[in-house]
């Protein structure tokens, strides 16, 4: 599972766009324009954090096969996006991340 992510903010720190694509979880890679469409024009807090996974996890329809299971590769897409979201909107270290879980 491979993800790009990207959030531009406006000065008032509200998501003005947004790119969230995912590979590893379909046949061909997936960009996720229904997530980026409940993002744009919020606040980037955690408050959206659980809705941002819950949507991620309903938009994937990974395949389930021999190497690793349709539910592992939901898991690792929502915890691509914690670590991202801790990363690029809270400012924390690699060492200060806990994967969600």
């Amino acid at each position: 599972v491979c993800a790009c992510l990207r959030i531009d903010r406006g000065a008032d720190g509200r998501i003005v766009d947004c790119a969230i694509a995912f590979g590893g979880v379909a046949a061909i890679p997936l960009r996720l324009r229904a997530v980026e469409a409940l993002l744009v024009g919020r606040m980037w807090d955690t408050s959206l954090d659980d809705q941002v996974r819950a949507a991620i996890a309903e938009a994937l329809t990974p395949i389930d096969d021999l190497p690793r299971s349709a539910a592992y590769r939901r898991y690792v897409a929502t915890a691509l996006w914690t670590r991202f979201a801790a990363e690029a909107r809270d400012g924390a270290t690699a060492a200060r991340i806990r994967a969600y879980g």
